[in-house]
């Protein structure tokens, strides 16, 4: 079967430096100088909100529900996802989010969101919403405590996902607009093409698609590329990631023995060659969580995780790492996740998707299929034969033929690429209509995009 690089939509695709600059910036501008304090339980503005959840970021608050921390001021509160946004809105006490809408009103939608708003997973998780990540509106940045061997982070998700898994918008109550509350667009993606040739070089470009390459490492089985995150598993089974704007970074060791890897947002999950499946979140020295045993594949989008067993079965758990897993199909040969959708290839050659919550219907949506890719509102089939076709919209969309007689399928965002036989690649961004650039004549064992 056709190897594909599935990169699912970008949760860390920006310079850090940009982006902090830039909402430093528009901090200045929409408060006219520092956030304002304010008293416990009393009106607060938005800058102050944000000021607030950066001061647990900064300081690597860790997560817990049963220790505190203080805020700015000294007071207290609870380490968990529902503290610190209790921390961030300056309340009385550290409510739970379950009580936390008894101080708060709930929006129409996610497009009447305003930073130092909140996003809601009632009863299960709560997320500060600091700006969208660009004027698609399709993805947020974010402050949150996320999760058990984790620190208070800022970071992105699709709105898509959010939606998918039951997020609502809220506005604390004693919030105050006295200024304009446009969020800034903060970031943007980094457009990188990877491609691994036949004698194991891996280069990447970053930028427009007529960019140069830079040749990164060698001995490179497979490779990944997620946000400002390159990774590449060698031919000696060894995982090395380096992340920053630069392509000349450091790589890090990650994990020896592995078989399969996937990279998503802050996670990295791999399946060791004794089938174990590990996932990490977070930065790249956060520790290992053991999610399953024995897997021959694993996936991960947003707050899902997948893994395909030895038996054909695809298991999904949607939320923390320690979750529980939800047995979604069987008879699958391969997947995919992506936002709120999960794509299966099944034995017979059946590509079915399912959206929405992970015991949802699933829809058949082509026969022959050998490989599918999931990006955003795109679904990508590469077929036995070896056509590609992919759809934009909803299940029901129309198929576009795209190309022939290709051996692997890669989407992101506005981007899909293809490689032949011979090794070339190709790849179009913008409409599916749009013409092919062809960014290596040939050699390329695989290709991803990020």
């Amino acid at each position: 079967m056709p190897t594909s690089f599935t990169i699912r939509p970008p949760r860390r695709v920006i310079a850090a430096l940009l982006a902090v600059l830039l909402l430093t910036a528009w901090l200045t501008i929409t408060t006219g100088s520092e956030a304002r304090a304010s008293d416990v339980g009393g009106p607060i503005n938005r800058a102050e909100v944000l000021a607030r959840a950066q001061f647990w970021v900064d300081r690597q608050v860790p997560y817990s529900q049963s220790a505190s921390h203080p805020d700015p001021d000294g007071r207290l509160y609870r380490q968990d996802c529902s503290g610190m946004v209790s921390m961030a809105w300056h309340l009385g006490s550290s409510l739970s989010t379950r009580t936390l809408p008894n101080v708060s009103v709930r929006l129409g939608g996610f497009g009447e969101l305003a930073p130092g708003d909140m996003l809601l997973r009632p009863g299960v998780h709560a997320r500060i919403f600091a700006g969208w990540t660009d004027g698609s509106r399709t993805a947020a940045w974010v402050y949150e405590q996320p999760n058990w061997n984790l620190t208070a982070r800022k970071t992105t998700y699709s709105m898509a996902a959010m939606a998918g898994q039951g997020y609502q918008a809220w506005r604390y109550t004693g919030i105050r607009d006295d200024a304009p509350t446009q969020a800034p667009v903060l970031p943007t993606t980094y457009d990188r093409v990877a491609v691994v040739d036949g004698s194991g070089s891996l280069s990447v470009k970053q930028g427009p698609l007529t960019g140069s390459w830079t040749t990164v490492a060698s001995a490179v089985a497979t490779s990944a590329v997620e946000g400002d995150r390159v990774a590449m598993l060698t031919t000696g089974g060894d995982l090395y990631v380096k992340e920053g704007e630069s392509l000349t970074g450091t790589w890090t060791l990650v994990y020896r023995g592995v078989a399969s890897f996937d990279l998503s947002g802050d996670r990295i999950g791999v399946v060791d060659t004794n089938g174990t499946v590990f996932v990490k979140d977070g930065p790249v020295s956060a520790p290992w969580v053991a999610v399953q045993s024995p897997g021959t594949q694993v996936a991960l989008d947003a707050e899902r995780v997948g893994v395909l067993d030895t038996q054909g079965t695809l298991w999904v758990k949607d939320g923390p790492l320690e979750a529980m897993w939800t047995k979604v199909a069987t008879s699958v040969s391969t997947f995919d996740l992506g936002a709120d959708r999960i794509a299966v290839v099944q034995k017979s050659g059946a590509v079915q998707v399912k959206e929405g919550a992970v015991t949802a219907g699933w829809t058949t949506v082509t026969t022959g299929g050998a490989d599918v890719v999931l990006a955003g509102s795109r679904i990508g089939v590469l077929s036995t034969s070896g056509a590609v076709y992919v759809k934009d919209g909803p299940v029901t969309a129309q198929w576009v033929t795209l190309s022939t007689t290709k051996v692997e399928l890669d989407l992101y965002d506005d981007r899909v690429a293809v490689r032949s036989a011979s090794g070339q690649v190709s790849v179009k961004e913008g409409p599916l209509t749009a013409g092919w650039v062809t960014v290596t004549n040939a050699g390329a064992t695989g290709v991803a995009l990020g």
